[in-house]
């Protein structure tokens, strides 16, 4: 009977360690009379010599630990055999009265993105393009939270200026809006952002002081850079930015009939302090 269950054991456990009493042969044979219940998987017994016991593991296929026992040396090889074969048997017991189960893991949290925010502001400033002249801006603004990518709308409105031409004077202003797409970063309460753009500037003249005063509209290409550093917490934030805006296309003022004419600057930066709110 014994003989016949050997086989059939060691196909179920796994023997070893470098323990002599009791050594792994007894230990083998003990389990084979007790008869241990054969694993569901294939499990391992480890066997070793202490100081003053024996410590008997039970690891599974992965090789993780199943259990540990340390039993006293202090008996023959044959009863710590038999011993060791009864603490087996029970843990292999347990192990297979426990059903087993499939558990689905919970699916992973699904990423949380904030919500789209807009952000308007209203500035004023300076506009500089070799007549200085003062200005206001407007702006729309719509990203998700304080870093990342945003969607932009600028307007500039520099007043209009007036320069000396022939006989006369050229009142002439340029208000310029873009669409464009940035970047935004926070560095701790402060905010910074980055657009460019392209849009259209309308051009306005009228001369004063001629013989016929006269209005004209131009609309021309642009386009506009804007950095921005902004105050990011509250409600009313205030910011401060640089916006410039160049044009693609060469601007001339002159007066019909004389060959007197001015061309304007193909630049123009804009100086602004201004409140955001929104977002």
């Amino acid at each position: 009977m014994v003989a016949s269950l050997v086989p059939f054991l060691l196909a179920a456990l796994a023997v070893e360690g470098d323990a002599r009493c009791p050594s792994k042969e007894q230990l083998r044979a003990a389990l084979a009379k007790h008869g241990a219940l054969a694993p569901r998987d294939r499990h391992t017994v480890s066997v070793r010599e202490g100081r003053s016991d024996v410590v008997l593991t039970l690891t599974d296929e992965a090789g993780q630990r199943l259990g540990t026992r340390a039993l006293p040396a202090g008996s023959s090889c044959e009863a710590l055999a038999e011993a060791a074969a009864v603490v087996v048997s029970a843990w292999e017991a347990e192990l297979d009265a426990k059903p087993s189960t499939l558990e689905l893991a919970p699916p992973p949290p699904a990423p949380v993105r904030e919500p789209l925010r807009v952000e308007v502001d209203l500035g004023a400033g300076v506009s500089a393009a070799r007549v200085a002249a003062p200005g206001f801006s407007l702006g729309v603004r719509v990203s998700r939270g304080e870093r990342g990518l945003l969607l932009g709308a600028t307007v500039l409105v520099p007043f209009p200026r007036s320069e000396p031409l022939g006989a006369g004077t050229i009142d002439w202003m340029r208000p310029v809006g873009a669409l464009g797409a940035g970047y935004r970063w926070r560095l701790g309460p402060v905010g910074l952002d980055g657009q460019l753009g392209v849009g259209l500037v309308l051009i306005i003249a009228s001369g004063h002081g001629f013989t016929s005063d006269q209005q004209r509209l131009g609309v021309q290409p642009a386009t506009v850079a804007v950095v921005r550093a902004r105050w990011a917490e509250g409600g009313l934030r205030p910011f401060v930015g640089l916006a410039t805006a160049f044009f693609l296309l060469p601007q001339v003022l002159e007066i019909t009939g004389v060959s007197q004419a001015r061309g304007l600057t193909r630049a123009e930066l804009s100086a602004v302090l201004g409140i955001s709110w929104g977002g």
